[in-house]
């Protein structure tokens, strides 16, 4: 990713600006800002929090900077049952011949040509930043990705409302929130949503798919290995850890139950997340 031919870069602070290119680092020609890039990463933020929350969350950040191993591990352990709608999503987008940008990113890659943006500098992120205040041009991009993010800002309409802003007439919008789930710091986490309420969140883009993710056996999973590891630790904290870990690794193929019983009406009454595929509307 050549971030020094990134046209659509805007300052974050000035609504219309002219990034000026020049010693490895961007200008602005409204506030004069200069924002450096480093290991080729452009930042527009100095994140100073914690990465974890906890020591189990510590465990999953360590992984995390082992990307490929994360998503594997993730994938087959974790209790949530996850389809192909985000492998497709990244597909039918085409990332090799369209601005496709991955908000909160994280340290994982779905595409080589897509633009990673999160708050931390992950090994994978290509520009450090708030997805509140996205530093791109208004209608520059042809497709978002908010995957398991939105549940970890404090204001997910405003990042809404942002992603609206920087896509293009018709462009796509691949979202993912939890429901039916367990409280997971990344480093921190805020919300949850009902179908309906994901239609609330969503009301200024064209759904066209609304549909669970993971489903009533992945929430069930969740909250059982959470309350069984809780009960078997005695208010031991690292007993509970290990009860957690155990219970995740021993217990997760349940999880393929989803595959017959998100088939069945009312299933999402008790959906682990949904997953909403959207456009934005003619402006």
């Amino acid at each position: 990713m050549q971030l020094h031919k990134l046209e659509y870069l805007k300052c974050p602070d000035c609504p219309t600006s002219k990034m000026i290119y020049a010693q490895n680092a961007f200008t602005c020609s409204s506030c004069s800002k200069v924002f450096g890039i480093d290991n080729e990463k452009l930042s527009f933020v100095n994140f100073t929090g914690s990465l974890t929350y906890d020591s189990l969350d510590a465990v999953k950040s360590f992984f995390k900077k082992y990307p490929q191993l994360y998503v594997f591990l993730r994938r087959f352990f974790a209790p949530v049952f996850f389809e192909r709608d985000l492998h497709n999503f990244v597909k039918e987008n085409n990332p090799s011949e369209k601005v496709v940008v991955h908000l909160g990113s994280g340290n994982t890659r779905f595409h080589k040509d897509i633009l990673n943006l999160d708050i931390i500098g992950y090994g994978n992120v290509n520009i450090i930043a708030d997805i509140t205040k996205i530093p791109l041009q208004s209608g520059s991009v042809d497709a978002v990705i908010l995957d398991s993010v939105l549940e970890h800002v404090k204001q997910p309409d405003v990042v809404t409302k942002e992603v609206l802003r920087i896509l293009k007439p018709q462009g796509n919008l691949f979202v993912s929130i939890p429901f039916m789930m367990g409280f997971h710091a990344c480093p921190d986490d805020y919300y949850r949503w009902t179908e309906e309420g994901a239609k609330i969140l969503l009301q200024d883009f064209k759904i066209l798919k609304l549909k669970a993710e993971g489903g009533p056996t992945s929430a069930l999973l969740w909250i059982f290995q959470e309350w069984l590891s809780l009960v078997l630790s005695f208010g031991i904290k690292p007993l509970h850890i290990f009860w957690y870990i155990f219970l995740m690794v021993t217990t997760w193929p349940f999880k393929y139950l989803d595959i017959v019983l998100n088939k069945y009406e009312y299933q999402n009454k008790i959906s682990s997340a949904f997953i909403i595929i959207c456009k934005k509307n003619d402006q």
